[in-house]
């Protein structure tokens, strides 16, 4: 049996990074008569392996790609890497590398985040035949003035609970020496060994000054949070910083909330500098020295070099001129590298772009032996990863990778979902049309709501 809706299947991997951004993309797709399935990639790929002529977007390349399309459906590539952070004299080496193995036998449609890249991947002679577009990136749209009051609620909570605070984001990839130094010996290339080494330097020099930050420079009802980065570990950070007064480490839901509600933000060379001017706080990093192929890109140039502590801190309390020419610089590499024009918004390009997917759309709904497959697996996932991640936190596990349940607090839940959809739709004024109900564990269905 077939249905006339397209399904569009949209996989998870980091929720705090991903999951409000996809939501918004989900509602759009759901407006114009997509069923849309969200959930952790693990599971969606059990889907994508069932279903037939469905639209599955993933961020990468994928192993099973080639399977996905002989099934009789779409693989799409929403590129949600480089973009603003690739420093520009490596971006050729990026592209072919990001795309060594896509083709038209396992690609059909690629989304990429700017016009650079366009141009990098029109010159590789794999992809002939593969549609590219460029559409930016869905998670920007959360940072323009237009979505700025869905975060108002979770804001003002923040401040309520935390009171005065500066925001360090963390991004060397570890937070402890010891893990950075596995990495590094695990490096696949000289040329990610270099990148590695820049941060091992960088979070040497990171964990001094906040020492000193905390101890001697900030006020009395003043703290510091050092939010890692979604794949480092919290409890490494808090043994790193253990004994220092006035931190706290924390990674709680998505971070723009927490980036409004700081007096101001530290950055290492993350695409959360562009986002923190953007959204109108001063940004800064420490000591960070040029090198070309790690910091010629906007994450690198746009923050003030502060060269002591006591410049990193009189540089947070920014002030109107500092913060005016950062935002035009950061708009400006936006514009070139991300798509991004005020007004606009990639998430409309992204459904633009699969509204022009030549069809066949006709899908073939899942046999309830097969939804009851999904259901068993979806649960295995999460039981299984709950445990490993026990087993990793308590010592008895030896890897750095994190397991679903970590990169998915709290899963992902109808009630989350539905109440960010209400918010979205206050936001832009439409008339609320959506349903969401759950489909496995952490998978939910994102459809339109019919008329009685």
């Amino acid at each position: 049996m077939s249905v006339a809706a397209k399904l569009v299947l949209i996989s998870l991997e980091h929720k705090e990074r991903e999951f409000q951004a996809k939501v918004l993309l989900a509602q759009e797709l759901a407006s114009r008569g997509y069923k849309v399935l969200l959930g952790p990639t693990e599971v969606i790929d059990k889907v994508a392996l069932l279903v037939k002529g469905a639209i599955y977007l993933h961020k990468s390349q994928h192993p099973n790609a080639v399977k996905f399309i002989r099934r009789g459906n779409f693989f799409c590539i929403l590129d949600e890497e480089g973009g603003i952070t690739t420093p520009r004299s490596t971006l050729r080496e990026f592209c072919r590398s990001r795309y060594s193995n896509a083709s038209s036998e396992n690609t059909t449609l690629i989304l990429l985040p700017g016009l650079p890249y366009l141009r990098e991947l029109e010159k590789l002679p794999q992809l002939i035949g593969v549609e590219k577009r460029v559409t930016g990136w869905p998670r920007v749209d959360l940072w323009q003035s237009e979505f700025r009051g869905v975060h108002g609620l979770a804001t003002s909570e923040i401040m309520q609970k935390h009171g005065d605070f500066y925001l360090l984001i963390s991004s060397f990839g570890g937070g402890s020496e010891a893990r950075i130094q596995r990495i590094i010996q695990e490096a696949s290339s000289d040329a990610w060994k270099k990148i590695l080494l820049h941060r091992l330097a960088g979070f040497r020099m990171y964990v001094a000054m906040i020492e000193d930050l905390c101890r001697s420079y900030l006020g009395e009802n003043e703290t510091l949070i050092v939010r890692p980065h979604p794949s480092e570990p919290i409890h490494e950070w808090k043994d790193t910083l253990d004994g220092i007064p006035k931190v706290k480490v924390l990674r709680d839901g998505d971070l723009t909330p927490w980036i409004l509600a700081s007096k101001g933000t530290i950055h290492f060379g993350s695409t959360a500098v562009t986002q923190s001017v953007v959204l109108g706080k001063s940004v800064v990093q420490y000591r960070v020295k040029e090198s070309k192929g790690i910091t010629d890109t906007p994450s690198f140039e746009l923050p003030v070099n502060a060269r002591t502590t006591k410049e990193i801190y009189s540089s947070l309390s920014a002030e109107a001129g500092t913060l005016t020419r950062q935002l035009r610089l950061a708009e400006s590499r936006m514009a070139r590298e991300l798509d991004f024009r005020s007004g606009m918004f990639a998430y409309k390009k992204v459904a633009d772009a699969l509204d022009d997917l030549n069809g066949p759309f006709e899908v073939e709904e899942l046999t309830t032996l097969q939804k009851v497959r999904v259901k068993l697996f979806s649960n295995a996932l999460w039981a299984a990863s709950f445990l490993k991640s026990q087993l990793r936190g308590s010592g008895f596990l030896k890897t750095h990778l994190k397991t679903v349940y970590e990169n998915l607090p709290g899963g992902i839940r109808v009630a989350e979902a539905r109440s960010l959809i209400l918010q979205i739709e206050d936001q832009l004024e439409v008339k609320r049309e959506h349903r969401v109900s759950n489909f496995a564990r952490n998978v939910i269905l994102i459809e339109r709501e019919l008329a009685d």
